[in-house]
């Protein structure tokens, strides 16, 4: 629900034409290797940041499969709450605006923790505080658990140091039980994004994207002088429904599965985002 809330709210601010930012981190976990605990596309700035976790969980495996490549799985979960968590550091400076993005997936043959919070601290000496709309639940699956575009405060533009955790909130596993030391979480595909304070960067989306619905071929065609990393297509209520690995400039999605109506699609870069209102008739 938090998903849907917050996408929306986004789509209310620039419904009619495009949203575009700066991404400041993301982490993918693209290699499959211990190098996945630093981000893999951003400001070069945030390049010696870290993903890591804290509480007593175990130490975090970099070779599973996530939502695309790789991702980061966790076990040792058991009595967490309140006191085991992910998080990732980084700066913003530079920025203002700040969004996150993250998917998260429990379950499988070892149920893992079912809810999470995000939460921020400014600083070493910051007080941990709540992200509005920041409740996550997980499921064996990679949209249930997911964050699309989640503001944070203002008070996290143009900061030094900022950490964003995911906070155990229960002790109650995805599948209802209490979760055991075996249960397994996996974390991927964290994106920050900020629009930038100098004025030297650009949104380039806005003049070098180009989408639109081939009702031929059934497809939505989307094209850039940019190279793409992933798109996602979301109906009218927010809801996602499909998402792609692209990592090319021009990419068709195909959607003969899907009714006549509005789609938003989104699409990811290193230059920032953009999403565009599509007709399906």
């Amino acid at each position: 629900m938090k998903t849907t809330f917050t996408f929306l709210i986004i789509l209310m601010l620039s419904f009619s034409s495009i949203y575009s930012q700066d991404l400041v981190a993301k982490w993918t976990f693209p290699t499959g290797s211990a190098s996945d605990v630093n981000p893999d596309g951003g400001a070069a700035s945030n390049t010696g940041k870290v993903f890591t976790t804290a509480g007593g969980t175990s130490s975090i495996d970099f070779t599973k499969n996530g939502s695309t490549t790789k991702s980061a799985q966790i076990t040792g979960w058991d009595n967490g709450t309140d006191t085991k968590y992910c998080q990732i550091s980084l700066t913003t400076t530079g920025y203002k605006d700040i969004l996150v993005s993250s998917k998260m997936q429990s379950g499988g043959n070892n149920p893992g923790p079912r809810d999470f919070k995000l939460q921020y601290k400014i600083g070493d000496a910051g007080t941990w505080t709540d992200v509005a709309n920041g409740s996550i639940v997980t499921a064996n699956d990679w949209s249930t658990g997911a964050l699309s575009n989640l503001p944070l405060p203002t008070e996290c533009n143009d900061t030094a140091l900022i950490y964003i955790r995911w906070i155990m909130t229960s002790n109650s596993d995805n599948v209802g039980g209490t979760v055991a030391s075996t249960g397994i979480l996996k974390v991927d595909d964290i994106y920050v994004y900020g629009t930038s304070l100098t004025g030297i960067e650009e949104n380039y989306f806005e003049n070098n994207i180009a989408i639109s619905y081939n009702k031929t071929e059934n497809t939505i065609n989307f094209k850039s002088s940019i190279n793409i990393e992933t798109v996602e297509l979301y109906n009218i209520n927010g809801s996602l429904l499909i998402t792609k690995n692209v990592n090319e400039n021009s990419q068709k999605i195909n959607i003969s599965n899907l009714s006549k109506g509005i789609y938003i699609v989104r699409l990811n870069s290193a230059k920032g985002i953009a999403t565009r209102k599509v007709l399906v008739n």
